[in-house]
């Protein structure tokens, strides 16, 4: 508490993590932003991607109201309108998957069918940073005005580091969730 409170990082620079990561394309690209970590993504230039892509629940589609930097996020209630949402996203994959692999047939390199590929295809990657480091992310990504979806992995993120490190953890709390 004394190093968290008195802003004493570099000490929590010393304990170091390693996550295996599977999430969309979208939220990959938001966590990316973060440059305080390593990173090593599974690559569609040698790989062939799989039809997986994500589909949001129901609870999860939402609307987007005001400008940049200060966005709110207003569930979409209506039962029809979530299940037409549902149908145009699958219906958008499928196409997409079916010219990725029509194109792969065809002998094209995957490093360029996989520009056919849906933004919402799930991804794979390592990440390896340090305890500092993922407080950082967690009070960035764990924030009420971040990407739903970050929030959600952000949490599972959070919650092994509070059982790695449950007094760091008590102290991040106890200080504001700001990083030392």
């Amino acid at each position: 508490n004394f190093l968290m409170k008195g802003r004493h990082g570099t000490p929590f620079e010393m304990v170091e993590f390693s996550f295996q990561i599977r999430c969309p394309i979208t939220v990959a690209r938001e966590w990316f932003r973060h440059r305080i970590g390593s990173f090593n993504e599974i690559s569609g230039r040698y790989v062939k991607m799989e039809n997986d892509c994500y589909l949001p629940n129901p609870s999860a589609i939402r609307s987007q109201r005001g400008k940049a930097g200060a966005y709110t996020f207003e569930k979409i209630e209506d039962g029809n309108i979530q299940k037409h949402v549902s149908q145009i996203m699958q219906a958008t994959y499928d196409s997409c998957f079916k010219a990725y692999d029509d194109l792969l047939e065809f002998g094209v390199a995957k490093e360029l069918a996989r520009n056919e590929l849906p933004q919402g295809i799930f991804t794979e990657f390592r990440w390896k940073l340090n305890a500092r480091s993922i407080m950082n992310f967690m009070s960035l990504r764990n924030a009420p005005n971040a990407m739903l979806e970050i929030q959600n992995y952000a949490q599972c993120i959070e919650d092994a580091f509070k059982h790695v490190l449950p007094e760091t953890h008590a102290a991040f709390i106890t200080n504001g969730r700001i990083t030392p």
